[in-house]
């Protein structure tokens, strides 16, 4: 009776903790992968396949969680209905963290503007400071514009925002950015000598919403570097 008891302790606990367990370690190896792959345009690619990856392993996990739940409930089919309940434990806590993102998602909507993608754009840029050869820190320019471009349509998608309110906020955001990225150290990658940095600075740079274009003069080269500003 006794080892009987115990195992269907144990195998409770396994069916509770399992999927806890791995939403833990889901989450933290997928941010460790973004941390290392997911800095300017060049992490966006590996920002899409981890976030499939995290959605792929958390319904597996689940998966099993569900079977595990099965096995435990045929199995031990005599214990009263409060005990029945408490493998379910995971299963209320998914639901009440869904419940939960989706009224913060609402709220993040409903109060996202320039002054928040701004905000957003001025984490990230951290995200793209290195050391320069003269061993000073500073922004990949060229990096950092090429990500700040592009969020617009990963916002504009998360929150669902027409093609007028992303454009009012390119509109009025871009401005505060360049106007925030001229004051720093700026640097550009040497592709003859991947992971070292030169200096550079801007020499002055212009946008077009209705083109959907920033251009961009920098002091190491003759031409005018164009990004396309992701509106649509």
């Amino acid at each position: 009776m006794f080892h009987t008891k115990y195992a269907m302790a144990f195998h409770m606990l396994i069916t509770i903790l399992f999927p806890i367990v791995m939403q833990f370690v889901i989450y933290f190896a997928v941010q460790a992968a973004l941390d290392k792959n997911g800095h300017g345009i060049d992490g966006v690619g590996s920002a899409l396949f981890w976030g499939f990856v995290q959605v792929a392993l958390t319904v597996i996990s689940f998966i099993i969680y569900g079977i595990l739940l099965f096995l435990w409930l045929k199995k031990y089919p005599e214990n009263p209905v409060w005990v029945k309940v408490i493998p379910f434990v995971p299963l209320l806590i998914a639901i009440l963290v869904t419940v939960f993102r989706n009224i913060n998602y609402q709220v993040q909507k409903k109060n996202f503007s320039a002054d928040t993608y701004v905000s957003e754009m001025l984490e990230a840029k951290e995200k793209n400071r290195h050391l320069r050869r003269d061993e000073v820190s500073a922004i990949d320019a060229p990096d950092y514009l090429e990500w700040v471009c592009f969020h617009y349509w990963l916002d504009r998608t998360q929150y669902d925002l027409t093609q007028e309110e992303v454009e009012e906020i390119a509109r009025l955001s871009l401005p505060v950015i360049m106007e925030d990225l001229m004051q720093e150290p700026l640097c550009v990658e040497d592709f003859n000598n991947v992971g070292r940095y030169d200096a550079v600075t801007i020499e002055h740079w212009e946008m077009s919403i209705p083109e959907q274009t920033l251009r961009v003069k920098y002091d190491y080269r003759d031409d005018v570097v164009e990004y396309h500003i992701n509106l649509d």
